[in-house]
């Protein structure tokens, strides 16, 4: 199904500013996902976060103010849009019930529902979906700059291997600017292969994928420009080695 981009904020700009109070709220569906994505999204990755900076990381939640919480929050509405009838009975029924906006941390009865049946399914059964998802969403945001669509050609071609990707990350990249920590480095050959090579990506990659990116959420949109500069820097690499070489330019 669709998936619906209402950043939390906008709920309050929906509501009736004459009402003296957030703290008991019914909301449309769309308010009440919005709700539940931020839920979701603090839930999964809160551990990262230390206590007492946990209520500034739900206020950047609140206020989307890292784009890279935007993989998570359009993730949970895709989850939300695939439950089963008996889940989405409940989820109806928590929807008629009143909520508190002003701190959403308090809604306990809709926190167990989130953790039992949205959480709990993406570090179980379902967790290797995030995982492709997550990837799909990085290539499609972060690292769009990149010629995906060129870069196949050339590898299906012969032109270039795609294990010569992956060795600029282990042998190169200590030398430039771009020093990679090995989950980074690990990440970025996921994000690699599932570009360039999706048919041939497992199971067991789409779990790690998972795994780093919900190990690791906070840090890697810290490092989010140095994992571009780095991607920026292989293609660079590899079309100057193509070109020593007397091959085609990239």
């Amino acid at each position: 199904g669709p998936v619906d981009k209402l950043p939390f904020r906008e709920v309050f700009r929906d509501r009736d500013f004459s009402s003296p109070s957030n703290e008991s709220v019914q909301l449309s569906e769309q308010q009440f996902k919005a709700l539940v994505k931020v839920l979701f999204t603090y839930g999964v990755h809160y551990d990262e976060v230390l206590e007492q900076q946990r209520p500034l990381f739900m206020k950047s939640i609140l206020d989307d103010q890292l784009n890279f919480f935007g993989l998570s929050l359009t993730f949970c509405e895709h989850l939300m849009n695939n439950l089963d009838e008996t889940t989405k009975a409940e989820f109806n029924e928590l929807q008629n019930m009143q909520w508190n906006l002003d701190n959403p941390l308090s809604n306990e009865q809709l926190i167990d529902f989130v953790e039992m049946e949205v959480i709990d399914p993406i570090v179980s059964y379902r967790k290797w979906e995030y995982g492709r998802y997550a990837l799909e969403h990085l290539s499609s945001t972060s690292f769009k700059a990149m010629d995906w669509d060129n870069q196949k050609k050339i590898v299906r071609s012969g032109k270039i291997n795609i294990q010569e990707y992956f060795d600029a990350l282990d042998n190169k990249m200590p030398k430039s600017n771009f020093e990679l920590d090995e989950h980074e480095k690990t990440l970025m050959q996921l994000v690699i292969k599932s570009n360039l090579e999706p048919k041939k990506m497992s199971l067991v990659e789409y779990l790690l994928a998972s795994e780093i990116i919900q190990s690791n959420f906070v840090g890697l949109n810290l490092r989010m420009k140095r994992l571009q500069e780095s991607l920026n820097y292989i293609l660079r690499n590899q079309r100057s080695e193509k070109k020593g070489r007397g091959g085609q330019k990239i």
